[in-house]
């Protein structure tokens, strides 16, 4: 397993896992800010001119790119989960152990067959998916603008 990127000390590690919580539960701020994009999104579609106008198509891109946004918010959500879990059971063993931790967590979700990922590795993965979920809220973003402003000049 790759050791170069665990913090030194067991309270490094620790410190370092309530960080990434953190920063993964603000998934929740950008799934509020993507609901509220939703719902206008569906006003557009009910009070646009027409369904198959480029406010309607615009209107409804900015819904699928939404439904992604959301796809990677339960991701996301699950990641932050798993890591509070991680770091509860280590603070009250007192004692973090990441290798025996991440064996018994890929055999629990059947994934016996591959190498185990180390922490490092999983806090990346988590952190992209966060990122994606981003990226996705700006589309969504950016397409609901466009179509309210294509009402306006078309």
């Amino acid at each position: 397993m790759n050791h170069e990127h665990l913090p030194a000390s067991q309270e490094q590690l620790l410190a370092r896992m309530v960080v990434i919580i953190g920063t993964l539960r603000t998934e929740v701020l950008l799934w509020v800010v993507s609901l509220a994009l939703v719902l206008a999104a569906l006003v557009v579609l009910i009070a646009g001119p027409q369904a198959f106008s480029w406010q309607g198509w615009l209107a409804l891109s900015s819904l699928i790119a939404a439904a992604m946004q959301f796809y990677y918010a339960a991701r996301v959500r699950f990641d932050a989960y798993v890591f509070s879990q991680w770091l509860h059971q280590w603070q009250i063993s007192g004692q973090a152990n990441p290798e025996a931790t991440m064996a018994a967590f890929d055999t629990a979700v059947c994934r016996q067959s591959l190498p185990v990922r180390a922490l490092h590795d999983r806090w990346q993965g988590a952190l992209r998916l966060l990122y994606c979920q981003g990226i996705c809220l700006a589309v969504q973003t950016a397409l609901l603008m466009s179509s309210i402003l294509a009402g306006y000049f078309m």
